[in-house]
């Protein structure tokens, strides 16, 4: 519960990445429940859980017999409120999933060339991996997913 409380402190509050609270958490030896190191994906997912305020959500996913899973509209979730003991307060989770849905709308042409350009003159150059040690690896993620790039690389 304290690292819990300690994740949504930092990017509510400080107003870190989700790649600086993963750096911040490894380099302190704190292990994820399942004994590996954090991600900022690992991070992200954890901002969006409603299980931190109490509420368990179901229906989230769809397996019919002979089909693949697929996932469902949020519309068609269900949510059951007060399931769990809270850790966090609803108006600090709130403030963090607005900044990550924020920070995962896909960003105009325009938009991602700007930050590039700043990122470029602070770093010297854009490289994935620069972007991750940074804790800007969103900016490649876009970079991957923008209209200017044709289409999202498979696999």
């Amino acid at each position: 519960m304290r690292i819990v409380r300690a994740i949504f402190r930092r990017y509510v509050k400080l107003g870190e990445t989700t790649g600086q609270i993963a750096a911040y958490l490894n380099s302190r030896g704190y292990p994820t429940r399942f004994s590996r190191l954090w991600s900022s994906y690992y991070i992200g997912s954890m901002l969006l859980e409603e299980k931190y305020i109490g509420t368990a959500v179901y229906n989230r996913v769809c397996t019919k017999l002979q089909s693949g899973c697929r996932l469902n509209d949020p519309s068609e979730w269900i949510r059951k409120p007060n399931a769990f003991a809270t850790i966090i307060k609803p108006s600090i989770f709130e403030q963090a999933r607005r900044r990550r849905q924020e920070e995962m709308r896909a960003l105009t042409d325009d938009e991602i060339l700007t930050r590039l350009r700043r990122f470029i003159a602070k770093h010297g150059r854009a490289t994935h991996m620069a972007m991750r040690k940074s804790g800007n690896g969103n900016l490649s993620h876009q970079c991957v997913r923008s209209p200017m790039s044709g289409s999202a690389p498979s696999g």
